[in-house]
């Protein structure tokens, strides 16, 4: 059997994306937060969750525990999903008097930074950003976030030393 490409693994998961959400996600969330917990990410000016799916676990994280003033971009290689992630936020009736949460477009050769996808007038406010990628290929420049998250995509991935290599590369250095 072939090991699957990454167009084939975008394809799968646009298909079954509405199965995912109606009888996977909610096993997904204890994980998640205790990954939020473990990254202490409630404290961090800038977070990455690469492999979001639908989103449940991280609405939950940015609407009521990440830290104002802080920006959580969500990346999932499938638009079904963060169609679903999107369709979370304006369902819920979250006005977002704190929060600011947009879709980004990565079409561009150029990488986006924390500052970018911050945007403009948006100081005190939680900045969620949400865009499809590629978590072999992400769309940012080097070092630009705190934590880094990636709960059940290591193992669905076309090459899983890619992920590592881009999770390294995106992620702030600390000097021990």
């Amino acid at each position: 059997m072939k090991p699957f490409c990454t167009s084939e693994i975008k394809q799968f998961w646009d298909d079954f994306s509405d199965k995912y959400q109606q009888n996977i996600e909610s096993h997904t969330i204890p994980i998640n937060f205790e990954l939020y917990s473990l990254t202490q990410a409630h404290r961090a000016e800038s977070i990455i969750e690469t492999g979001v799916g639908a989103g449940a676990a991280a609405h939950m994280f940015s609407t009521g525990l990440m830290s104002p003033s802080s920006s959580f971009v969500s990346t999932d290689i499938s638009e079904a999903m963060i169609d679903k992630f999107l369709h979370k936020f304006k369902t819920t009736g979250y006005n977002g008097d704190d929060i600011s949460i947009e879709k980004f477009d990565n079409k561009s050769s150029e990488k986006l930074t924390v500052d970018f996808l911050r945007g403009v007038g948006n100081k005190g406010k939680r900045c969620i950003r949400v865009g499809t990628s590629d978590s072999e290929a992400l769309p940012f420049e080097d070092h630009q976030f705190d934590v880094y998250i990636a709960n059940f995509s290591l193992n669905i991935v076309d090459d899983y030393m890619k992920m590592l290599s881009e999770a390294r590369r995106v992620s702030i250095e600390i000097n021990q």
